[in-house]
This record gives C-alpha cells, structure tokens and sequence, in this order.
C-alpha cells in the first residue's frame, strides 16, 4: 500500500476517534474551550454560593466559591482540579470540572498522540480551518496533557458524576443531563429543569443548555425566533456569552467547537459562529433574538419566552 494511503487511513481513524468524542462535549462544554491524579469526591458538604466571588459560612467556616470561568481559563486542567480538591468550593463544582475535562480531553484519554498527529497532518495537507484548528488542538493539548496521561476514570464515572453533581443543584450538570436526554424526559420535568437553569444566574449552564431552546427541544416556535428554531440554539449561547460566560477566542469552548463542530474562526465564539456557522442574514435574526433573550433575563421574565409544545 502506498505511504500516502496509509497516512490516509490512519487520519481516517484519527479523526474518527476525535469525532467520537464530540458527543462527550456537551455544550459546550462548555461552553469550551488540563496535575496530579484526580479525587472523585464529592463536594456536597460545601454550601452552594448564589454568586461567583461570594463567600459563604457553614460548620467549616467560611468559604469562598469557585468563579464558573475558572475551568475554562485555566492553562493546566488537572491543575485546576487538583486545587479544587483542596479548596472550599460550591456542591457539584469539583464533580462537573472532572466530568467536563474526560469530554474535552476524550480523544488524548483514548490515544495519548492524537493531537499531535492530527496536527502534524494538517501542517502538511491542510484542509478546511487548518489554521484555526491546529491553534485549538494545540491549547486543548496544552490543557488536557496532564490530565488525559493520569485520570483512572472511565466513561460511566463520568456520567455519575454529573448525575451526582446534578442531584447537588450544580446548574451546569443539571443543562447537560437535561439536553441529552430532552427526547426522553417528561415535559413536567423538562419544565422544572429549565426553570432550575434560568433561576441560577450560571452563564456556563444557559450556554449548555441552549439545545432545548432550538427546535428538536419541547418549548413552542416563539414569533422573535427566541425559541423554537434552528438559529434559538445560537441565540442562547450569544446570551450566555452577554451573561458571563468565557467566549473568547482563546477559551474552551472556542477551542472544541471549531474541533468539535467546524464552528472555526479567527476571534471569539460570536466572531466564529458568523464567520463559519451561519448565514449573514441568519446572523441578524440570532442577534435580534439574542437581544430580546437579554432583555427577557433582565427584566425578569424570561419563563415568558417558554411555553411547551
């Protein structure tokens, strides 16, 4: 067989596998956008703050909790959970950083060199974003090296550490158990879910849970387009950059959208969504209904925009 053809194939089953591990980044992944072995302790003695710089008190004193941005700007993300595990932080917090990391760094946990290789074959061969995705493969390998050589969890691990962190009140799992399985649930559940969502002010999980609010959720087509369609799913995900959430180019959820999802560019996730995702015309509706969106958190009535199918 020809070397050319084999490099081929072995991209072949290199991008399989980094494909494959889109489906463990859930929004996201976060939004998206990496040194020790990590603990799988819970944190549910910790008292949940309502604010991101707060400080709040319980029998161990007080402690201060872990702003949302801190998982995806961090430049280490085992180091990031290795301070955790010391550090007073809000329930459900330490679970979702260790779930979050196995999604993003999926495809070193399975094969140590694939970054490495897909880089290498798109310096030589280039290919479509070639420059935007090596520049993410890079900062995800970068973050995820350490983590993806010593974590000993495996898949099942992970979803029990959402669904821990979930039963916690941590919002973000809560946006993650909730989209997977938005087919599935019943809607007076659905219901409950969003509304835990929307009232926990956490830009990370508006931003993850955006695919219920696009048109294969279970909320009416809304006439300013907020809900309900194709486009409601950007909408939210723009809002949640508005809210808080790290949109910057060079943050997690940058990083694995364009790897993960094409959605590639040279600037932040709303200069990559209108340079590679959607069309100019489409840009302005998702840009008007971001708008009402923002409107509709700050006035205090976003449920408005929900009504069930």
């Amino acid at each position: 067989m020809k070397k050319t053809t084999k490099l081929s194939l072995s991209v072949v089953a290199l991008l399989a596998i980094i494909a494959a591990s889109y489906a463990l980044f859930a929004q996201g992944s976060n939004s998206p956008s990496t040194a020790l072995p990590v603990s799988t302790a819970s944190t549910s003695s910790v008292a949940k703050s309502q604010e991101s710089t707060a400080s709040v008190s319980s029998s161990t004193g007080s402690r201060k909790a872990i702003p949302s941005t801190d998982y995806s700007t961090a430049k280490n993300i085992n180091a990031y959970i290795a301070s955790l595990s010391s550090a007073s932080s809000p329930p459900g917090t330490l679970e979702i950083a260790q779930a979050k990391a196995w999604d993003e760094c999926g495809s070193l946990i399975a094969r140590p060199n694939s970054g490495k290789l897909y880089i290498a074959d798109l310096q030589a061969n280039g290919g479509k974003y070639a420059e935007f995705r090596i520049k993410a493969l890079q900062q995800i390998d970068e973050r995820c090296k350490d983590f993806a050589f010593t974590t000993q969890l495996k898949r099942n691990d992970v979803e029990n550490l959402y669904k821990n962190a979930a039963k916690e009140g941590n919002a973000e799992a809560i946006a993650r158990n909730l989209t997977n399985g938005i087919s599935t649930t019943p809607e007076d559940k659905v219901q409950k879910e969003v509304m835990q969502v929307l009232s926990a002010n956490d830009p990370a999980a508006l931003f993850t849970a955006a695919d219920a609010f696009s048109d294969r959720g279970p909320f009416e087509m809304t006439p300013g387009g907020e809900v309900g369609t194709t486009n409601s799913k950007y909408a939210w995900q723009l809002a949640a950059c508005d809210q808080g959430m790290d949109c910057s180019a060079s943050s997690a959820v940058v990083n694995q959208s364009c790897i993960y999802m094409g959605i590639c560019g040279p600037g932040d996730y709303r200069t990559n969504v209108q340079y590679s995702a959607v069309s100019p015309a489409n840009y302005q509706e998702i840009t008007k209904a971001e708008n009402n969106i923002n409107r509709a958190i700050a006035d205090g009535n976003v449920q408005s925009l929900l009504n069930h199918k």
